[in-house]
């Protein structure tokens, strides 16, 4: 029996589908020779303080720093049973293929599952990119060995997450007598903030005279400024005086720049179109973007930090301008922009998209009728930049 592991019930079902295991079990799907099973989260995480000594549930500087020598393993609270679940398909399984997000801390989420439940049996990874039917069934057929360097890099992080927010929160705490966190992320990005805030409110703003003059060179009339604008009143007053009634521009240059096509979206790059055109948060956007890839099947994996396509991939554009021009979007004729057979490559290259690609339609457009008005926004944005 070969058994799934996805990061959750919804995207379980989406394999479920793609591999016709139809029979819902308690905890998965199967169909006979194939299950699915699914993490929630982070299922499996590092144990708290106490569960290395009883005395470290009590918050004392004493204790700290508390740096384990090695790290335990547990069951995050309320998840017990789908871990019971998983483990005993694992110990049934003959093959076993983690198919949780293609980021690190997909990898890292399965690693956890794997080492607490004490199984010995090797496995196998899929990196999911594009959740329609057709997405997974290409996905499943491209195997790949366990990704170590990832998981070890995701390892690092967590345990750092660990170290630092323990020991600094507790450290903290008890020095101000209130609960305060810290985090590894969270302080010095509040830190930058604070910065920030504080420099807006102790800002002294400088006068400065702005000088500007009407020229024209061969025909064309324009407002010329001068370069560094004078913080002194009095200099202003004197390059103005000096400027002659008759001045002329002796030196003009005129360039014609071609602007290159964008590459799809990325997260960060979509989170700033959508601030700008919509006045969505980048939470917001990010949660708009997870509703069209999980639920919807609409797009592929939206926590991307590359744009860049693979030529595997790029060979489905074609089809995918075709379906997209012929029905959500008939009123367009790309025809007239572009020669579909001889599309523009720069948004191709392997090395830029090693484990996740740009943010894109994908082939199932069913859904698009049942949006709501933000989330056809945030996708026709998607599509227009595609």
């Amino acid at each position: 029996m070969k058994l799934y592991i996805a990061e959750s019930p919804l995207k379980a079902g989406h394999f479920a589908k793609a591999l016709n295991a139809n029979k819902k079990q308690d905890g998965y799907f199967e169909n006979g020779h194939v299950r699915v099973t699914w993490a929630i989260g982070h299922l499996v995480g590092l144990a708290e303080p106490d569960a290395y000594d009883p005395n470290l549930a009590k918050w004392t500087r004493e204790t700290l720093p508390i740096v384990p020598d090695n790290f335990k393993l547990s069951v995050s609270e309320g998840m017990s049973k789908q871990f019971n679940t998983i483990k005993k398909l694992m110990e049934e399984a003959t093959e076993i293929v983690c198919a949780t997000d293609s980021d690190r801390e997909g990898d890292l989420i399965f690693h956890y599952i794997h080492t607490l439940s004490g199984s010995k049996k090797p496995y196998t990874r899929v990196l999911p990119n594009d959740l329609s039917v057709n997405g997974i069934k290409k996905v499943i057929a491209k195997e790949i060995p366990p990704r170590t360097k990832v998981i070890h890099c995701a390892e690092c992080r967590s345990k750092s997450d660990w170290l630092i927010g323990m020991n600094a929160t507790r450290a903290i705490t008890l020095s101000a007598n209130k609960k305060i966190t810290m985090g590894r992320v969270q302080t010095p990005t509040l830190a930058l903030v604070c910065q920030r805030f504080l420099e807006n409110k102790n800002f002294v703003p400088t006068p400065y005279f702005p000088i500007s003059v009407q020229l024209e060179k061969d025909g064309i009339s324009f407002l010329a400024r001068i370069k560094d604008n004078p913080v002194d009143e009095e200099a202003a007053k004197e390059i103005v005086a000096n400027i002659s009634n008759t001045s002329d521009c002796t030196l003009s240059e005129r360039n014609e720049v071609t602007e290159k096509q964008p590459i799809p979206y990325e997260l960060g790059s979509l989170q700033m179109d959508a601030s700008q055109k919509f006045g969505l948060s980048g939470k917001q956007t990010l949660e708009i973007a997870q509703s069209l890839y999980e639920k919807h099947k609409l797009i592929t994996y939206p926590r991307t930090d590359s744009g860049y396509l693979t030529e595997e991939l790029f060979v489905d554009v074609p089809q995918r301008i075709k379906d997209l021009t012929g029905g959500i979007y008939n009123h367009l004729d790309i025809a007239k922009l572009y020669d579909l057979n001889n599309l523009p490559t720069r948004c191709v290259d392997d090395k830029k998209a090693p484990n996740h690609q740009g943010i894109i339609p994908t082939d199932e457009l069913n859904a698009y009728n049942n949006l709501s008005e933000k989330e056809k926004q945030l996708f026709d944005l998607i599509c227009y930049r595609f």
